[in-house]
């Protein structure tokens, strides 16, 4: 059976970071308490109390939830749980996603971590107008039909349901819903926005270059047929 991995979302006031690493802490969080579903609700259940949420994809609907505030920077916590079949093309996520009528212009990086270990590096270029995170975000998570993500390759419906597991809805975050107010979430004594988060340090560094050469599969930066003409992010991320 698959395990739990504790995945930890930091949204900060100058740039975002998501780690994933094994289980650790309470999972006691009722989803209520922060979360709703947005859709696919006859493929959400609560179990155990409302502190767990199974989702179910198969082939009529996936199913997928979302913060009920809106944040200008903070930390989220989700203990993850994947479908444990033969899976590929399902995708299960837990990520931010931004408000469109909001905007924030910050100096922004956006850092990407599996078990600890960086995969990604995104920067916050507003001067090219590429300025991300922007706005202030909701957090999402879902499970859903993602075949075109996974090389075209098609689920196998022959092992559906496919069921994915989500615990611990911990929320330590600044909420915003006006742009106008957003110096309230770069205040330096939030402990996700002092310094030592403002960069990767030198061992992170080379873990991200190693990790890079030795598991990236597909970048969307060097996709040619995709976008015969490279994204101008692509000359400054990682």
């Amino acid at each position: 059976m698959a395990n739990y991995f504790t995945l930890q979302c930091l949204l900060l006031a100058s740039f975002l970071l998501i780690v994933t690493c094994p289980h650790e802490g309470s999972a006691a969080v009722s989803f209520n308490d922060n979360y709703y579903i947005t859709w696919g609700n006859n493929h959400a259940q609560l179990l155990n109390q409302g502190t767990e949420l199974q989702l179910t994809l198969d082939q009529t609907s996936g199913a997928g939830f979302e913060s009920k505030a809106m944040f200008g920077s903070g930390s989220f916590t989700m203990r993850l749980k994947i479908p444990a079949k033969k899976s590929s093309g399902v995708v299960t996520a837990f990520y931010v996603s931004i408000n469109q009528f909001s905007l924030i212009t910050v100096v922004a990086f956006t850092w990407l971590f599996v078990d600890n270990i960086p995969i990604r590096v995104f920067k916050n270029k507003a001067d090219i107008g590429v300025s991300y995170p922007s706005q202030p975000m909701h957090v999402t998570g879902s499970l859903w039909n993602g075949t075109w993500a996974a090389g075209g390759i098609p689920i196998e419906w022959s092992q559906a349901p496919f069921q994915a597991y989500f615990q611990g809805f911990t929320v330590t975050a600044c909420p915003l819903q006006d742009y106008r107010q957003r110096q309230l979430c770069y205040n330096p004594n939030l402990w996700w926005n002092r310094r030592n988060y403002w960069q990767l340090n030198r061992q992170q560094q080379a873990l991200l270059e190693r990790t890079r050469k030795s598991v990236l599969t597909y970048d969307y930066c060097t996709d040619k047929s995709r976008y015969p003409r490279q994204p101008p992010e692509c000359l400054y991320n990682q």
